[in-house]
């Protein structure tokens, strides 16, 4: 052990020790974050850790390979590599992640080079960055570069903690990328030590079941094919997106609902969604809609040339009608258009469906719910404030002898 409390330095944990003739000295302050030993278990444990670094810088030295060659680039490119065969549209955003970090650091930057304090450096840099939208419109042959800045316009709006923290997943995801590569020719470990990248604080936001009032109220004032995507939410139970992309083919009349395949879900199992004899309804009456309008997909529009004139009455060509990708705005705007007071999200759609299962029968709520851990399921799983408010007044009313002496003499 070659540590020690130096005195004449205000008392701070010192590290001294020699190898290959060399010698290590210095403050025992961790790597990882910047922090100082505060106690000798503290030191030793930083000490280690340096000398099996230098240990490292040495082996690599008489070997003949230099040290720090493993740059940012190299681990950015693995990282993308991995991410082939996933969704186009991650695969986008993860190359967005990585160029911004390349370019804060560097992509030539040995990744050996990167400090605790960098790192912060960064943290700080990506929480203050404005928020981009894109310009480029919809592109379904995906032949626009998502990293040129010509289809971007910043806005004058702070990047949400929920988005900066997709950043600094990434730079993490390449430092465990680099911590989990061995030299090739001392096989030694390319980054020592993972360094820590700390996250933002975001609010937590559960489910919130959606109250059959608000969400009657945001159906008679949305577009059809917001109010469908609802609908197909509040009947299967169907996340937004899924909603958006459902298809002829997912209906299974023999079993009386939808089928996902496991390439197509978010748990990578085959899923069974059901949605009773109402959903049945529902499906064939959206199915005989897409024949009608030569599309595959349940929930379509008419595009950004028609969809105005088909709210007016108007008749739209069967040429015009497509897949719509988001939903956003116009569910957005129905709380102005409805007069909701207390709006909820449209997941909340989501878990009114949840609610209403377990209330005929628990044990099927996680399977009706797609869920993998019953402990979220168990979030979905709350009444609205007006029935909750019911409840209780049925509670109190049921022994009128006991309600009498609450009333003021």
């Amino acid at each position: 052990m070659t540590v020690f409390k130096n005195q004449k330095r205000g008392g701070r944990w010192t590290y001294d020790f020699q190898l290959g003739g060399q010698r290590y000295q210095g403050y025992c302050v961790d790597p990882t974050t910047d922090t100082q030993a505060k106690n000798r278990r503290e030191a030793a444990e930083i000490e280690s850790m340096l000398r099996r670094a230098a240990r490292q810088t040495y082996s690599l030295t008489r070997k003949g390979a230099r040290p720090g060659t493993y740059t940012l680039a190299m681990a950015a490119t693995l990282h993308l590599q991995r991410k082939v065969g996933t969704d186009p549209d991650h695969i986008a955003n993860h190359k967005l992640y990585v160029a911004e970090i390349l370019g804060f650091f560097g992509p030539a930057t040995a990744i050996t080079e990167i400090t605790a304090a960098s790192v912060e450096e960064y943290r700080q840099y990506a929480a203050t960055r404005k928020l981009r939208v894109w310009i480029g419109g919809p592109d379904p042959k995906k032949r626009r570069d998502r990293t040129d800045d010509k289809w971007w316009r910043t806005t004058k709006r702070v990047r949400s903690p929920r988005t900066t923290n997709s950043y600094l997943m990434c730079l993490a995801a390449l430092f465990a990328i680099a911590y989990g590569t061995r030299n090739p020719i001392t096989r030694e470990r390319e980054l020592h030590f993972s360094l820590e990248v700390k996250l933002l604080k975001t609010a937590r936001r559960e489910p919130r079941p959606m109250p059959d009032g608000e969400f009657d109220a945001r159906q008679a004032v949305a577009p059809p094919w917001t109010a469908e995507a609802a609908e197909l939410s509040r009947v299967f139970g169907l996340r937004r997106g899924e909603a958006l992309w459902v298809e002829r083919r997912h209906i299974d009349r023999e079993e009386g609902g939808l089928f996902f395949s496991g390439e197509e879900t978010k748990s990578g199992r085959d899923e069974r969604v059901f949605g009773g004899e109402v959903g049945m309804v529902l499906l064939e009456r959206l199915s005989r809609q897409a024949v009608e309008r030569r599309q595959k997909h349940l929930v379509t529009w008419p595009g950004p040339k028609h969809w105005r004139a088909m709210l007016r009455g108007e008749e739209v060509p069967v040429a015009a009608w497509c897949p719509i990708k988001s939903v956003r705005r116009s569910w957005r705007t129905t709380i102005k258009t409805g007069e909701i007071e207390q709006p909820h999200r449209f997941h909340d759609v989501r878990a009114r469906y949840v609610t209403e299962v377990a209330k005929v029968q628990a044990a099927a709520t996680q399977d009706a719910a797609r869920h993998a851990d019953p402990a979220t399921t168990a979030l979905y799983v709350k009444l609205a404030a007006g029935e909750v408010r019911a409840a209780v007044n049925k509670a109190m009313g049921h022994r009128p002898e006991r309600s009498k002496r609450c009333v003021a003499k």
